[in-house]
């Protein structure tokens, strides 16, 4: 089809020398010195009449029209030599023809979509056949980023915060009861609050005694150390304080080594004996160095002597 300026070769098939001209796809032959040129396939002669220039060879328009000319498939007719034939797999149509099934804009040199038979434009095959945004019910343009989430599918800026309608992107979400959630908007409406300091805890908390706090949070009321994965105490007050600070501020002085009775290294557990303490391996015999702990003993300077029990107390 996509004829060239026709020119004969040096044998015809009738074995006589040809020149031909052009038009367009076509040429018009010309006699040369008498001889004719003719037909590849009927043997008719080209002089003065139109002609088609196909493989090598010149075909006069009927027989061009009988062996090659394709028949369009929106309109039926044949695709002659000088209509522009417009193909797209094993189907061909007139250039006029080739239009989108739905709005009828040509589609010659445009891009397109197909679906069986039909072609369409590509907005009107977007609309057709392609998947919707849940929120706007717009369909997606080809190469637009889609998000899916549960499913479903969202333009980028359609995506949004279920709290403050930002938004959310390609950021980090939060779903709560089948809707996404910008993190600051999960955290003001969702997240554990601190006990402490009344803000969200993302992530890493500490629970003590039924209270959620951040593990900063949750500190020594003595030196603001954090108290998360350490042992610790309470004060009078009932305050949690760490293990050094109970003993530089709040424990008790062991009536025999005269250091604090903190817990560490006997649990959590000290001997009482009239209004004194002692840590349990402080309170032995102070002649035999025997533990007195759940013994009988007898006090030096009681008043009157007798058997004593102490009162191990945690």
């Amino acid at each position: 089809k996509d004829g060239k300026d026709g020119k004969g070769g040096k044998e015809s098939k009738s074995g006589k020398e040809g020149k031909g001209g052009t038009n367009g796809n076509t040429g018009e032959g010309s006699g040369v010195y008498g001889e004719e040129y003719l037909c590849w396939k009927c043997d008719k002669s080209l002089y003065g009449h139109r002609f088609v220039n196909k493989d090598g060879h010149p075909y006069c328009v009927d027989c061009f029209h009988q062996s090659f000319a394709n028949t369009c498939c929106k309109c039926t007719q044949l695709i002659e030599a000088d209509t522009k034939d417009v193909n797209f797999g094993d189907r061909h149509w007139h250039g006029d023809c080739f239009k989108c099934a739905q709005c009828e804009e040509n589609l010659v040199d445009k891009k397109f979509g197909s679906d069986r038979d039909d072609i369409f434009c590509t907005d009107c095959y977007d609309n057709k056949f392609s998947p919707t945004c849940e929120r706007c019910d717009q369909p997606f343009k080809a190469g637009a980023l889609k998000m899916n989430w549960s499913g479903k599918q969202w333009h980028e800026e359609c995506f949004q915060c279920a709290g403050c309608a930002n938004p959310i992107g390609q950021e980090q979400f939060h779903p709560r009861e089948g809707k996404p959630y910008c993190s600051d908007c999960y955290d003001d409406n969702f997240a554990l609050k601190c006990s402490k300091c009344a803000k969200a805890i993302s992530a890493g908390g500490v629970n003590y005694a039924g209270e959620p706090y951040h593990r900063e949070c949750f500190a020594c009321s003595q030196c603001d150390r954090s108290l998360a994965g350490q042992r610790f105490t309470l004060d009078q007050s009932s305050l949690p304080v760490c293990a050094e600070c109970f003993g530089r501020h709040v424990a008790s002085e062991c009536f025999h080594c005269k250091s604090p009775i903190t817990g560490v290294g006997s649990g959590n557990k000290y001997v009482v004996f009239e209004e004194r303490r002692w840590h349990c391996e402080c309170f032995y015999c102070t002649a035999c160095a025997e533990s007195l702990i759940g013994a009988n003993f007898i006090a030096e300077g009681g008043g009157g002597g007798g058997d004593h029990r102490t009162t191990i107390t945690s």
